[in-house]
Parts: structure tokens; C-alpha cells; sequence
């Protein structure tokens, strides 16, 4: 199964935030009205409107269905559970066309960013084993995708991007992307953000407090950065370097490693980008 939606800023965000956006984009395209009077009304004397209310309130205010159907009971209006859920299920088909086109459109960029993270899954699959599984995330300048897979391996992102992946993804250390990045054949660049580098050497500071001069002192360096790459930015956008940068639509620069192989032995080797989509400023802090 698949989440989609376009652009918001933090994983979770983007899991709950303004998908409900999206899932009324979803209701329309490709589809007409009388499709989805058939598909969703089918045997149900509920609305067009009722489903994009229950569909905003899910996904857009992030509550349970239950406590929206309580909140309309209040009002006099009782609607069986079932109905929604029914319902629901009915309406999953209308998003296939609209998650693949996202997916296409991720998978055509030249920079990406990707991330994952524990998602607990309680509903009932055949062949499902265990609750724990993982909430992918692959976003490029305009479009965001979402997987739900128990697998947290790099067979996922491979089904994400492709077999043959190139430009930049901008990632953490986790070790599948290096991996992925391997059986591209070098031709895809992974770029880790200064953010993270920047964490290690707090981490540092705060672990050994012997090296907390060395530490601090690229600590130190890693903030000039930020500030020359908010002045030229700030330029950029109208020659005012006191102009706030975080609002631009580029973020800070990045550290990129690049798989080679020497002989029997694969090594990543640094290369520098000096920004990337402000998406990913944002979802690296």
C-alpha cells in the first residue's frame, strides 16, 4: 500500500499533514463523477460531500473515524462505522493512477530525498507477520511518495526509483541506500546533509570531552557554512544578505559520497553539493 501527497516538511507531517488535499485531488482524477457515485455510493445514501468531509477529517485534521462519527451523532446524524469503512475500501482504487503518476514523477527527478521509519500496521494481510513495519518517504521539488513495506532492505527503494537510478539522493547513513547506490553502478550520488555531520560533532562534544575543542572548532565551520550559503541566498533573492533565508527555496550544502570501485573493494568518496530543495532543509532537522 501507498501514502501519497505533494510537499509538506517533516515525515510525520507529511504521513498525516495535508493529504487530505490530495485524496480530494485523488476523488476527481482520472475519474468522473459517476465513477465515483458508483464506486463510493454504491448501495449508500451517502454524498460526494460526506466522503470529502470523512476523507479531510482523517487525513487533513488526523482524527480517528470514530471520534468524527461521535462528533456528528451529537448533531443527529448516525452513520454506521461499516459504512466508512466500506466505503473507504471502495475508494481505494480511484488513488492507484494517482500514487503511480507520483511515483513516476519522483523517479524521473535528478534530486530526490528519501527517509523511513517505524510504522505500526495492525490491519489484517494474508502472509503478514508481526505489526512493525516501515513508512517509506521519496520526494523530489513537486511531488512527495509514500510506501508502506515490512521491509526495510533496499529491494524498496529499488522499487521506488528504478534499477538503474541516477542523479542525487539525499539521505541519512542508513546502510541500505549505500547499498542501492552500489548496485546503480556508482551512478547515483548519495548526499548526506551537514545537519547530521553537524550532530555527530555535537555528540562529541558532549561524549569526550577531551576532543570538545576539535569538535567545536567544526562545529564552528558547519555554521559559517549555513551563513554564507543564507547570504547568498539572500542575494539572490534581493540583494539583502540580513534577508531570512530559511523562506528561499534552496537549503544548506551537502556532503555527497559516491560508490567506486577500486578492484574487488567498493569505497564512497566525498563530493560536494553545494544546495538542495528546501524539503529536505526541512525534513533534516
Amino acid at each position: 500500500p501507498a501514502l501519497v501527497l505533494v510537499h509538506a516538511s517533516y515525515l510525520a507531517f507529511l504521513a498525516l499533514g495535508i493529504g487530505g488535499y490530495l485524496l480530494m485531488w485523488a476523488l476527481r482524477f482520472p475519474h468522473t463523477k459517476d465513477d465515483i457515485k458508483r464506486t463510493a455510493t454504491a448501495s449508500s445514501l451517502l454524498g460526494i460531500s460526506v466522503w470529502v468531509l470523512v476523507l479531510l477529517d482523517k487525513f487533513l485534521y488526523q482524527r480517528p473515524t470514530f471520534r468524527l462519527l461521535a462528533e456528528l451523532e451529537a448533531y443527529g446524524i448516525n452513520i454506521p462505522r461499516s459504512t466508512l469503512t466500506e466505503g473507504m475500501k471502495r475508494l481505494a482504487p480511484l488513488f492507484v493512477l494517482l500514487a503511480i503518476g507520483i511515483r513516476d514523477r519522483v523517479r524521473a527527478a535528478t534530486l530526490r530525498q528519501a527517509d523511513e521509519t517505524g510504522w505500526r500496521v495492525f490491519v489484517e494481510i494474508e502472509g503478514k507477520t508481526g505489526n512493525r513495519w516501515q513508512l517509506w518517504v521519496f520526494l523530489c521539488k513537486d511531488a512527495v511518495y509514500f510506501k508502506l513495506d515490512p521491509s526495510r532492505s533496499a529491494s524498496v527503494i529499488e522499487e521506488v526509483l528504478g534499477v538503474s537510478a541516477v542523479g542525487v539522493l539525499v539521505v541519512d547513513r542508513y546502510s541500505a541506500y549505500k547499498a542501492f547506490s552500489v548496485s546503480c553502478g556508482g551512478k547515483l550520488l548519495l548526499a548526506f546533509c551537514w545537519a547530521h555531520v553537524r550532530r555527530d560533532f555535537l555528540t562529541i562534544v558532549l561524549s569526550r570531552p577531551k576532543l570538545a575543542e576539535w569538535a567545536n572548532a567544526w562545529v564552528e565551520q558547519i555554521d559559517k557554512l549555513y551563513e554564507l550559503n543564507r547570504r547568498r541566498l539572500a542575494v539572490r533573492a534581493g540583494g539583502n544578505p540580513d534577508h531570512d533565508a530559511k523562506n528561499s527555496e534552496r537549503g544548506p550544502g551537502f556532503i555527497a559520497f559516491k560508490a567506486v570501485s577500486r578492484g574487488s573493494k567498493t569505497v564512497f568518496e566525498f563530493h560536494f553539493i553545494k544546495s538542495a530543495p528546501r524539503a529536505c532543509w526541512f525534513l533534516t532537522f
